[in-house]
């Protein structure tokens, strides 16, 4: 039902309790208010934080990152129930020598252009070449450099993230459920007003969404300002070893992925026994490729199917 309420390939997990809290919402109400927008505009993820602190990690001598730090890290082992500060800490590692455009790109991509590179078969890549259709730069790099390095990320997100993912999914399943989302955060005014806020008053003193909590201070109850983060994630990591590994295999065998034809299946291979070893989380990989074969099957592989049906019956 997900993938039919899309239309096209979406590989953000939160999906799934988005379309179960819009489900639940429409027994209820037909209008609903959501917070999105609050973090692009506050400075209300992890992300923020750990592409900042890579600065101060980059001054530490090469030799004690590189000798001691990274290998101490890389040697966590993953976790198998979902847990993500391991995982959010090799990626920091992994980030860190970039600069914050690339480097910012690698913390929210699921393939980096390398692993795409090795992911993509030969035809698909001779295609692409074909057609002239190169890498996309990260959009962090269409930012002024002049910008505080806070207010890049926090720009490049209110232009990619938030209306490419966040808005198309919020939008998608609460059609799908007829109910109707409406965004506060995001009115152009305040939109505008919060742009010239400096970003130090956004994440001061390392807090996140500092000068929002501050402003509703004595106006919400300390247990909601105070409280910890709740995202929209999932133990996708646990599931794709568990209830979803027949789906995984079933989706992404060898003789099903050669018939498309654009992903390499030893690859694959390697990204789906590596993940259910424990050898590295790769759940993010390992979705974008899920659900990219269930659109292909709905879409592409079924109206193939009775396109062929109608011609024969013709």
């Amino acid at each position: 039902a997900i993938i039919r309420a899309f239309d096209e390939p979406f590989a953000d997990s939160s999906a799934i309790p988005n379309y179960l809290i819009c489900q639940a919402a429409r027994e209820w109400v037909t209008v609903a208010l959501s917070g999105l927008g609050g973090d692009e505009l506050f400075a209300g993820y992890e992300r923020y934080r750990g592409a900042l602190l890579a600065d101060y990690y980059r001054k530490l001598p090469r030799v004690l990152r590189h000798g001691f730090i990274e290998p101490v890290i890389r040697s966590v082992p993953e976790s198998r129930n979902g847990g993500l500060w391991g995982d959010r800490l090799k990626r920091f590692i992994q980030g860190a020598d970039f600069d914050l455009a690339d480097r910012y790109q690698r913390y929210i991509a699921a393939y980096d252009e390398t692993e795409k590179g090795e992911l993509f078969s030969g035809d698909l890549t001779r295609e692409l070449e074909r057609r002239g259709l190169r890498p996309i730069p990260p959009a962090m790099k269409e930012t002024h450099r002049w910008l505080d390095p806070l207010d890049r990320m926090l720009f490049t997100d209110i232009q990619t993230y938030l209306p490419d993912d966040l808005l198309r999914m919020t939008d998608r399943l609460s059609m799908w459920h007829s109910l109707e989302v409406r965004v506060p955060f995001l009115d152009h005014e305040l939109v505008e007003f919060v742009a010239t806020i400096p970003a130090v008053y956004k994440l001061k003193r390392w807090q996140r969404k500092h000068i929002l909590i501050q402003a509703l201070d004595g106006i919400l109850p300390k247990e909601i300002l105070n409280r910890r983060k709740q995202g929209f994630s999932v133990p996708l990591n646990a599931w794709l070893r568990g209830p979803l590994r027949d789906l995984v295999h079933t989706c992404l065998a060898e003789p099903v992925l050669r018939e498309i034809g654009f992903f390499d299946s030893q690859a694959v291979a390697r990204i789906v026994r590596e993940h259910e070893e424990g050898l590295r989380n790769h759940e993010s990989r390992i979705w974008a490729l899920l659900t990219f074969m269930l659109w292909h099957d709905l879409y592409v592989r079924n109206q193939a199917n009775e396109a062929a049906g109608d011609s024969v019956s013709r």
